[in-house]
């Protein structure tokens, strides 16, 4: 759990900088990125892996895990909400215009988009945070349901969901450059 907390602290000093680098890692391929829900996992995937690694759960601890799983939802679509709302200002006809402005400065209006877009660089940011937040929280929660033995297989099965889509990734550039040794671990 320090390595996680030191993860997250890293990466709050990546999205203080530029949180559109956090948003949309380059050095991610695009199939990596559908699995980014503001910059990291849906929470509710953590849910998801516990209840299909295999574990048997006493009644009180699958009942704790329904209730998490509603309590999460809740969380993420308050912030899909939040981040659905930042994207209509976005696309919102005077954020165009100061966006098609930004090469010519007429009467200090480039200074008005870098303000807007900071702005919504300030907005990505608080809802990053929130989205850190919640995949923190319910991950600790959901720790806190689980036996030992039954954290140690639900953390081995996070790190081994990863470690397949990092792997899918590899072996899909690899078909596309048509490499004939496919052998990956």
């Amino acid at each position: 759990m320090a390595h996680y907390h030191e993860y997250f602290l890293a990466k709050a000093r990546v999205y203080r900088q530029n949180v559109f680098l956090a948003l949309s890692p380059p050095w991610f391929r695009s199939y990596e990125r559908t699995f980014l829900w503001l910059a990291g996992f849906r929470p509710g995937l953590a849910i998801r892996v516990v209840k299909s690694c295999g574990l048997e759960f006493t009644s009180d601890q699958a009942e704790m895990l329904d209730r998490l799983s509603v309590e999460t939802k809740d969380g993420e679509k308050m912030i899909t909400d939040r981040l659905a709302g930042l994207e209509r200002q976005v696309v919102a006809p005077p954020m165009l215009v100061l966006v098609r402005m930004v090469r010519t400065e007429v009467n200090g209006m480039v200074n008005q988009a870098d303000t807007a877009v900071d702005r919504l660089a300030e907005d990505m940011e608080v809802l990053v945070e929130c989205a850190d937040y919640l995949r923190g929280k319910t991950v600790a929660k959901v720790m806190g349901i689980l036996t030992a033995a039954q954290t140690v297989r639900f953390l081995a099965a996070m790190a081994q969901l990863q470690l397949r889509i990092r792997q899918w990734r590899q072996l899909r550039e690899a078909e596309a450059r048509g490499d004939a040794n496919l052998n990956l671990p």
